[in-house]
């Protein structure tokens, strides 16, 4: 009997034609092709052809999706989303707008709450420290410890001894992390101590490229030490004065009378309270690498909190710098500052120093009075120049700069500028 062809075996028979079913039911308007011959592959080798259609199955069910498919509503969802995001421009514009307020009260209270806000820590004298509650650059709270200012200044040696003043003496400093500074030690007197606490509170509200700014500071009885960013290049009196440096050219003495005015005119007239400085002078000019110049020395300075037109005070300062109407009868101005910012011009101008130091008797305003006079109204500077310079300058600089000495250095106060 001849043998009969086995029928091909049925779909539910084949576990290999489950690849082949539609994951979804499919329409009945839909016709699905006959499956193509294949033969199946040794076991542990996959086989490409089992692997489902999907890129025909989905293209029918795109053909099909009207046909009983339900759209989903994002009508509600698109409104929940539009409302949030209104709710949380909101919520950053207010942010915004009190953090703003809130940096500007800060800076306008800050030296007063700086006084004020203070943590203390026992020693073994039963004294306390005084830690500012202030941010330093290299002090996290910007209070600093007796002994870590008594270590980086090598018991405040002589050999890092770079300045001494009337109530204090500056030493050269160094922290841990390499960081350059110049600490301040005030001298134990009354009147130091005011000094101190005038120039903590001036200092810790000012921010400017001009000035210079306090990192931090250490009261711990008895001593009072200020810590300030290190200057490196020492001072413009160092440079114009000092035998045997090179001539300080003239394209520096313009950056740093440039620089000088700008400090200034922060202290008059964009700080809050308003500041007179009271012994603007070459010694408290500290120059970096660059010869920028950055006002020094704040310990006499008087904050002015209202519009009065002048107060009257002590004469502190130093001779050669002092407008006369202070130096007479103590009334401070604005314009005290001018006069002694015209008296740094005449001595970039002329190289020489404000006292005549084999003369006493003179100053340089008045050894320079005729000069500038006749500069002015001849336009004829040549004896006025320092002769150091030898001829290299920009004459039209050099002119501008001897009115504006001229016009700071008045004896009036009313005829000076009210800032350069």
């Amino acid at each position: 009997m001849p043998l009969q062809p086995l029928p091909p075996p049925s779909p539910l028979s084949d576990p290999s034609h489950a690849f082949l079913r539609p994951a979804v039911s499919v329409p009945a308007q839909v016709q699905i092709p006959p499956s193509p011959p294949f033969s199946l592959p040794p076991p542990g080798f996959p086989n490409p052809s089992l692997s489902p259609p999907t890129t025909s199955l989905h293209t029918s069910q795109k053909k099909d999706s009207s046909i009983g498919a339900p759209k989903a509503d994002t009508s509600h969802s698109s409104q929940a989303a539009i409302v949030i995001s209104f709710v949380a421009a909101f919520v950053l514009v207010c942010l915004i707008f009190l953090s703003v307020v809130s940096v500007k009260r800060l800076r306008r209270n800050r030296a007063p709450k700086l006084l004020g806000l203070y943590k203390t820590k026992g020693n073994k004298a039963g004294t306390e420290e005084l830690i500012s509650s202030s941010y330093s650059n290299t002090v996290s709270n910007g209070g600093i410890p007796y002994q870590q200012l008594y270590d980086m200044t090598a018991g405040f040696s002589g050999a890092n001894l770079i300045g001494e003043g009337g109530f204090s003496r500056v030493y050269k400093g160094v922290f841990p992390d390499r960081t350059e500074v110049a600490v301040k030690q005030i001298k134990q007197e009354k009147a130091a101590e005011l000094e101190l606490r005038s120039e903590i509170e001036i200092i810790s509200r000012i921010h400017h490229r001009h000035l210079v700014k306090l990192l931090g500071y250490c009261l711990t009885e008895p001593y009072q030490l200020l810590v300030y960013e290190f200057i490196p290049n020492r001072t413009l009196l160092y440079h114009l004065h000092e035998e045997g440096l090179p001539v300080l050219d003239w394209q520096k003495r313009m950056k740093i009378a440039i620089g000088c005015a700008r400090g200034m005119k922060y202290l008059h007239e964009d700080c809050e309270p308003k500041i007179v400085h009271r012994d603007i002078k070459s010694a408290n000019i500290l120059l970096d690498y660059y010869f920028e110049p950055k006002l020094a020395d704040f310990g006499i300075a008087k904050v002015r909190y209202d519009g009065n037109t002048h107060v009257s005070t002590r004469v502190m300062g130093t001779h050669g710098y002092l407008a006369p109407e202070y130096a007479t009868t103590g009334k401070l101005t604005y314009k005290s500052d001018v006069f002694s910012f015209g008296v740094v011009l005449l001595e970039l101008i002329t190289g020489r120093k404000a006292i005549n130091p084999l003369d006493p008797e003179e100053s340089l305003v008045g050894w320079a009075w005729p000069l500038l006079v006749e500069a002015i109204n001849s336009g004829n500077f040549e004896n006025l120049v320092d002769p150091k310079l030898k001829g290299n300058y920009v004459a039209n600089e050099v002119h501008q700069m001897i009115n504006l000495a001229a016009a700071c250095v008045r004896h009036s106060s009313a005829n000076r500028p009210s800032t350069p």
